[in-house]
């Protein structure tokens, strides 16, 4: 009896662009007797006849109303699969839209009871490829898929799991360079400086020392992406008066950062009772992957969602985390995905002084205030567009668990 045991060294998440390494380890695992020196009952080696690994990038998609896309051809298109074959696509729901070169990991292995090898698999996920998404009606998953065969027997897969993420310009750094600034003076912070392999950037204590990789690339872009700090005012109103200003500091987030917003509701000339901010994705399916003559409306998903009563608030904030499971906004040939917060207010139908609103009653102590038990309100919606990157896989791979290895008994 044959066990596989694979595992994916760094983690789960990863860039589009990085390179995946997973420890896959085989083992005879036949019963050995109870003595001390744990001589196996049979000296009969296992052989496996061949054992296959890469990567698959599968689309599902709700039929009834997007055109499923064309799977990738196989390398050798003459070829029929049979029970004998490499077939990893077989059993899976979605379309393989992207696949990576086969790589042959072990051939003609041969191992005694007790005993097993370790093998590493190392492949690049593609540039273009698109992020792990779940959506209502599209959905982008990967997985390293590992078929093996013992001789005369069929083929057996081990199915892997990992996330990506996607960056932007990751192989085009030069469109992250940061532009002169008003006063004459050139900005140096750029992609080149990661990169920059000179002997002036090296450290002489440490030998072997090589240039940045492709995960420094990718923190430096990010940091440009997220660093600049350019707040933004955003006067609300509707056609009875004022409510209130919104500042937000930036519209760019990686995930798993605080978004932050403030209120000023002193100039406001209607009275604002309550707001709610919720963050929200937006599904778009291209024209031409959908089903039927009617488009679709955008599908939108709630992620978090703060309230906040503001009667007699002057001033205030909130602070809204974004999420580590969701996924950065992206385009593809099937579906965008957007972002935005969207806002209600609640504010009274008649505009009028917050005075006139309480009843007061004389006392030997003052005038006594007493809040009114209703109100007529009425609801306004505001919806404000941010954008939403990806973030440090090495950061998600902390914070989140999943299962880490996967074993197959053949």
């Amino acid at each position: 009896m044959l066990e596989i045991h694979a595992v994916i060294v760094r983690g789960q998440t990863f860039i589009a662009g990085e390179t995946l390494t997973c420890t896959v380890t085989f083992t005879n695992s036949s019963p050995v007797s109870a003595d001390s020196d744990e001589e196996p009952v049979s000296k009969t080696p296992e052989t496996l006849g061949w054992a296959t690994a890469q990567i698959h990038c599968f689309c599902t998609v709700n039929k009834q109303r997007v055109k499923p896309p064309l799977p990738v051809e196989p390398t050798h298109p003459s070829a029929t699969y049979g029970q004998t074959s490499f077939n990893p696509t077989v059993d899976e729901k979605g379309a393989s839209i992207l696949v990576t070169k086969p790589s042959i990991i072990v051939c003609d292995l041969s191992l005694l009871p007790g005993e097993s090898k370790s093998v590493d698999y190392t492949d690049t996920i593609p540039y273009e490829a698109p992020p792990s998404y779940s959506g209502q009606l599209v959905r982008y998953s990967y997985k390293v898929v590992i078929g093996c065969q013992r001789p005369g027997g069929t083929t057996k897969f081990l199915r892997i799991p990992f996330r990506v993420l996607l960056l932007y310009g990751l192989g085009d750094t030069s469109v992250y360079k940061e532009q002169p600034e008003t006063n004459g003076s050139s900005a140096t912070s750029s992609i080149n400086d990661v990169t920059n392999n000179s002997d002036d950037r090296k450290n002489p204590f440490l030998k072997g020392e090589e240039g940045a990789s492709l995960l420094d690339c990718a923190n430096h872009i990010l940091e440009l992406l997220t660093n600049k700090m350019s707040t933004s005012t955003y006067a609300v109103s509707n056609e009875k008066g004022n409510i209130c200003s919104f500042s937000l500091p930036r519209v760019v987030y990686k995930i798993g950062e605080d978004i932050n917003g403030f209120f000023d509701f002193a100039l406001g000339t209607v009275p604002c009772v309550q707001y709610v901010v919720v963050l929200q994705s937006e599904e778009t399916v291209a024209s031409e992957a959908q089903v039927g003559v009617e488009p679709l409306d955008p599908g939108v998903t709630s992620h978090c969602r703060l309230q906040e009563g503001v009667w007699n608030v002057v001033k205030t904030h909130f602070c809204m985390s974004v999420p580590l499971t969701v996924c950065p906004a992206f385009m593809s040939d099937c579906v965008a995905l957007r972002w935005k917060l969207h806002f209600e207010f609640t504010v009274v139908a008649v505009p009028a002084p917050k005075e006139t609103f309480y009843s007061q009653s004389e006392s030997s102590q003052g005038v006594l205030y007493k809040a009114p038990s209703s109100i007529n309100v009425e609801t306004m919606s505001w919806d404000l567009p941010v954008k939403i990157v990806a973030t440090n896989p090495l950061v998600v791979n902390s914070c989140m668990i999943g299962q880490v290895e996967h074993s197959l008994v053949i």
